[in-house]
């Protein structure tokens, strides 16, 4: 978070913080948002902040003359004398500034900006003046809007454009082609496939295979060259990796991770990570994740890599901004995953986990077992629990019940999967008792 004393000394509006931060980092993507977004009608000039509009001039220049980068904006923001702080407070404004915005909604806040200055606009216009001139003014404003709204959003006939998706559909199950599949047996058998534009729950306690079941899911995906975005914050991106790629190796991660795996594993080893960083895996460590950027961040993905599943690990493991309660925060979150569900087309499971209390009395969990439960049960379009029965004791491979607690669009169900502690994968399945 930007501090008080930054802020305030040098009077620039968060959002366009927001707008500005991405620039900082030099990132190439950065430079297309900027190309969209002056297209679009927004300039330099809309920043109030003097300080903004040197640097987003001076990223224009530099990428004219070819030497944007870093290094270059770091050089450029030491010697602004716009900012009109001393060195060390300087860099200290870059380095929160940085980190402050995606590039992702960079178009997001250009929208919001340019509105607050045709508003500002506006009211300096109309100071003093009335009759009908007023009107006249009036109506000029609001042709400079609808204007700009034309270069910025969609056009099209949305109940045309919905029609015509669901039509193309049906042509397809004519066809026959089904569902994308898991490759997960009781998973592609209970709930069909990977179903488009789902918000996908599957829950469990800690150490009850909920992110084992979506990295197998991952894996299956990934080996038939299909693009997956994985958003990880549960653990480091290489455990992440590691995690997968030792499923490729056939070596137990837990002989890896606690270094008494033997030489001739630690070569297989090395070699499936260095095969499986070939795979079409676009991994997102997000060092801030809420529901104002989570959205933000899979449609950018999803356009960039064109893929057609979203993990998210986990729901709880969200930023709550001061003052907000953990269930509204989360409840935010939820939202934006399912409203970029329905934009992309993207399926997305996102792991949450289930309350002790579930663990503790060991029957088919409910709704209500979700931790911070609300809004992930009323927003989610399916929500499978995973739970055991009977105490695994010191086996290695123990059964892991399946359940269905909710599926907007299809009918419940219960199954068993033999999961494989060493390898964290499931094996087999027991028949459906209930469908």
């Amino acid at each position: 978070m930007i501090t008080a004393k930054i802020t305030t000394c040098l009077g620039i509006d968060p959002l366009e913080l927001a707008m500005i931060g991405p620039m900082l980092r030099g990132d190439p993507e950065a430079i297309v948002m900027l190309d969209q977004i002056e297209g679009a009608g927004f300039s330099a000039d809309t920043f109030r902040s003097s300080a903004c509009r040197a640097i987003w001039n001076e990223v224009k220049r530099l990428n004219v003359e070819g030497g944007y980068c870093e290094d270059s904006m770091i050089s450029f923001c030491f010697g602004c004398e716009s900012l009109g702080l001393d060195v060390p407070e300087r860099s200290q404004w870059m380095g929160e500034a940085a980190t402050f915005g995606m590039v992702a909604l960079m178009p997001h806040h250009a929208g919001t900006l340019t509105d607050q200055n045709l508003v500002r606009v506006a009211r300096e216009a109309m100071a003093g003046v009335s009759g009908d001139t007023s009107d006249m003014m009036i109506e000029q404003i609001e042709s400079s809007v609808a204007a700009i709204r034309s270069r910025t959003l969609k056009t099209e006939n949305e109940l045309q454009a919905g029609g015509q998706e669901l039509l193309d559909e049906l042509d397809r199950a004519i066809r026959g082609e089904r569902l994308p599949e898991s490759h997960v047996g009781s998973w592609d058998r209970m709930l069909g496939g990977l179903c488009a534009a789902q918000l996908v729950v599957p829950a469990g306690r800690p150490g009850g295979g909920k992110t084992a079941l979506v990295e197998q899911i991952i894996h299956e995906q990934l080996i038939r060259g299909k693009p997956v975005v994985y958003i990880q914050r549960e653990m480091s991106r290489s455990r992440a990796i590691g995690r997968l790629a030792a499923r490729s190796a056939g070596v137990p991660w837990s002989s890896i991770e606690l270094r008494t795996a033997s030489t001739m594993q630690c070569h297989t080893f090395s070699d499936a990570v260095k095969e499986y960083l070939k795979h079409p895996l676009h991994l997102e460590p997000a060092a801030a994740c809420n529901g104002d950027n989570i959205g933000g961040m899979v449609r950018h993905h999803v356009r960039q890599t064109g893929a057609k599943l979203v993990v998210m690990d986990y729901l709880q493991l969200v930023d709550c901004p001061k003052g907000v309660e953990k269930r509204i925060a989360i409840g935010d979150v939820c939202r934006a995953l399912k409203l970029a569900a329905n934009d992309t087309g993207a399926t997305i499971l996102a792991i949450a986990q289930l309350n002790r209390n579930q663990d503790r009395n060991r029957t088919r969990p409910t709704l209500s077992d979700l931790n911070e439960s609300g809004d992930i049960e009323r927003t989610a379009d399916v929500v499978l629990g995973l739970w055991e029965k009977e105490d695994r004791e010191s086996r290695s491979r123990y059964p892991i019940e399946w359940s269905i607690l909710k599926n907007r669009n299809g009918g419940h169900g219960d199954a068993a999967m033999l999961f494989d502690g060493p390898t964290m994968s499931f094996l087999g399945h027991a028949p459906e008792v209930r469908i």
